[in-house]
C-alpha cells in the first residue's frame, strides 16, 4: 500500500467558499460586507460558508445565524439554491474533467475534489504546467480555488485546507510534515466537538493522532473519527471518480439554413428513434432532451425539455419539441443540430408494448402540463408548498408541478374558507382626522370608504405578528372586519410605516 502511494500522485482542488464565489458572482458589489451562507434564513439556520470579512470578525462555520448576528450585527446572511449549486458543480466537472479522467467530489464539502495526476509527467512538461492550464480554465469561471498536489488523499485536502495557496509538494515525508500541522477548526468539526477539543490542547492533526482511537467517534463524534482514520499515514485508499451519466448524443447539419418548425421536428425525430432504441435495450427511458441548435447567424440556441414522467413514447417527445421549436425565433434558420438525452430508469410498464390505464390517468394530465411547459417554459406549471416563516405573504412558495398526485380531501364537519393572500399588501386610503395625526390600533380608523361603519361585532381581531429582528423588524397588527356587502377583509397596522394595509379577503 505504502509503495503504491508514493507511485501515485493526486491533487486536490479546493475553492474556498465555494458558494460565497458563486453569490459573488451575481452580486459583485456586496464584496466587502460580512456576510455568511445559511441554510435557512432563520434564526436557527446554521451557517454553512463565511466570508473573509465574517471570518476575521470571529464567527465560526455550523453556529446559528441568531447567535452570529448578536456578534456582527451587520452581518449578512443568505441562503443558496440548491439546484444553482448543483449546476455550478456540473459545470465545474466538465472543466475538471478534461485535465484528468479520474475526478472525485470530497464528500460533504461543495467546491473541493481529488484528481488522479499520476501518468501526466510524460504528457506534460511538468505537473507545474498542468497546474496553471487548471488554474486559467477556473477563472474563466470566475472561480479561485488552491491547488496542491501530493501523494495522499487526506494529506493533500488537510494542506490545501489551511496554506491557502497552490503548492507542488515533491516527496512523501515532505507531505506528511505540512499535512500534521493542519487546525482542527479549518477540517469541517462540529462547533460543539471543537470546542471540547481544544478544552484538551488539541488544535491540530499532529496533536489529534495521539488520542487513541478508542472512543473517538462516541465522544467527539463520526467526523473526528473519520479525520483521525484518514490522518494515519498508513491509511491509502484509491481515488473513487464521482460517476455521472454520460448523456446519448447526436448531431445533424443541413446544407442551407432551416427555419421551419416542422421540418426541424422530422430531422430531430429521425435522430431521436434510435437513441429511444438504446435506451429501452438497457431498460432506460428518456427524462430530459436538450437541443444545441447553430445558427446561420452565428452563435446557438440551447433549449430544455422535459416529459412529465421518463418516457419511451417518441410521439410524445415530437410534439414537445413541435410546440417548443414553434414558439423560437429561427429567422436566419439553423445550419446543425445537436441532441442530446439524458436517461432514467424505466418502469417495467413502460417497457410493456399495452398497459392498463386507470379511470383518472394522471400521465394524460402530467402530459397536457409538459406540453404547457414547452410552450411558456419550465416555471409556468408550478404549486405552492407551505413555509415556515412569520408573515403571511412569506408562508408559501412556488415550486415547479412535476408530477401530479390523487387528491385526498379531508372530511370536515363545516364547509372550508379560503383566505385570499394579495402578492404585496394594498395600502387602504382613509380621511385624515384634523390633526392630520396616523391612527393607531386597537381599532381601524374611520372614514375608509369601503369598510365603515365598524360595529363591535363585525371586528375579529387584534392578532399580532412580530418578527424579523434578524433581518428587519416587523411588528403588525390584524383584523377580520366585515364590510356592509357581507364582505370579511383581512387588514392589519404596520407600527413601522403607521399604515394600515390589505391582506387579503376571506370567502
Amino acid at each position: 500500500m505504502e509503495k503504491q502511494a508514493a507511485r501515485s500522485r493526486i491533487a486536490c482542488l479546493k475553492i474556498p467558499g465555494f458558494p460565497l464565489q458563486l453569490f459573488f458572482r451575481r452580486h459583485p458589489e456586496w464584496r466587502g460586507h460580512p456576510i455568511a451562507i445559511v441554510d435557512e434564513d432563520k434564526p436557527q439556520g446554521r451557517i454553512l460558508c463565511l466570508d473573509e470579512t465574517a471570518r476575521r470578525a470571529g464567527l465560526l462555520l455550523g453556529e446559528s445565524y441568531g447567535s452570529a448576528l448578536s456578534l456582527v450585527p451587520g452581518l449578512r446572511g443568505k441562503t443558496f439554491p440548491a439546484k444553482e449549486m448543483e449546476k455550478a458543480t456540473r459545470e465545474l466537472l466538465d472543466t475538471l474533467e478534461c485535465f484528468s479522467p479520474t475526478v472525485e467530489a470530497v464528500p460533504g464539502e461543495p467546491g473541493a475534489f481529488w484528481l488522479d495526476a499520476t501518468g501526466l509527467q510524460p504528457l506534460l512538461r511538468s505537473l507545474e504546467v498542468w497546474v496553471v492550464g487548471l488554474e486559467r480554465s477556473l477563472r474563466k469561471l470566475a472561480l479561485k480555488a488552491f491547488i496542491v498536489v501530493g501523494f495522499s488523499r487526506f494529506a493533500t485536502y488537510a494542506i490545501a485546507s489551511f496554506q491557502g495557496q497552490t503548492s507542488i509538494l515533491s516527496n512523501p515525508e515532505q507531505e506528511q510534515q505540512e499535512a500534521l500541522q493542519a487546525p482542527l477548526h479549518l477540517l469541517g468539526i462540529d462547533p460543539a466537538a471543537l470546542g471540547e477539543l481544544q478544552k484538551l490542547g488539541v488544535e491540530t492533526i499532529k496533536e489529534l493522532l495521539k488520542l487513541p482511537a478508542t472512543g473517538l467517534q462516541e465522544r467527539y463524534g463520526q467526523r473526528v473519527q473519520e479525520l483521525r482514520r484518514l490522518a494515519s499515514p498508513r491509511e491509502w485508499i484509491p481515488l473513487q471518480p464521482t460517476l455521472r451519466p454520460k448523456p446519448l448524443q447526436e448531431s445533424e447539419c443541413f446544407e442551407d439554413p432551416e427555419s421551419n418548425a416542422i421540418r426541424l421536428s422530422f430531422a430531430i425525430k429521425r435522430l431521436l428513434h434510435p437513441m429511444l432504441a438504446k435506451l429501452a435495450e438497457q431498460g432506460l427511458a428518456a427524462r430530459e432532451l436538450l437541443l444545441d441548435l447553430e445558427l446561420a447567424e452565428g452563435g446557438s440556441k440551447q433549449e430544455r425539455l422535459l416529459p412529465a414522467v421518463p418516457t419511451l413514447d417518441s410521439i410524445l417527445l415530437i410534439e414537445l419539441v413541435r410546440l417548443r421549436l414553434e414558439r423560437l425565433q429561427l429567422a436566419s434558420g439553423v445550419i446543425c443540430l445537436n441532441l442530446a438525452v439524458l436517461e432514467a430508469k424505466a418502469s417495467s410498464e413502460q417497457l410493456q408494448l399495452f398497459q392498463q390505464q386507470p379511470r383518472r390517468d394522471l400521465g394524460s394530465a402530467e402530459q397536457a402540463l409538459a406540453r404547457v411547459r414547452s410552450i411558456l417554459g419550465e416555471d409556468r406549471v408550478v404549486v405552492a408548498r407551505i413555509c415556515q416563516r412569520h408573515l403571511p405573504e412569506a408562508k408559501f412558495t412556488w415550486e415547479p408541478l412535476l408530477k401530479l398526485q390523487i387528491p385526498r380531501p379531508r372530511v370536515t364537519g363545516f364547509p372550508p374558507l379560503i383566505r385570499r393572500i394579495f402578492v404585496s399588501p394594498k395600502p387602504l386610503t382613509y380621511n385624515a382626522t384634523k390633526g392630520g395625526s396616523r391612527p393607531a390600533p386597537p381599532f381601524p380608523p374611520p372614514g375608509f370608504s369601503t369598510l365603515r361603519p365598524f360595529p363591535e361585532a363585525h371586528i375579529r381581531g387584534p392578532y399580532l405578528v412580530s418578527g424579523g429582528w434578524w433581518h428587519r423588524e416587523v411588528r403588525r397588527t390584524y383584523y377580520f372586519i366585515k364590510t356592509d356587502q357581507g364582505e370579511w377583509l383581512w387588514i392589519f397596522y404596520d407600527e413601522a410605516r403607521q399604515e394600515w394595509f390589505l391582506q387579503g379577503r376571506v370567502e
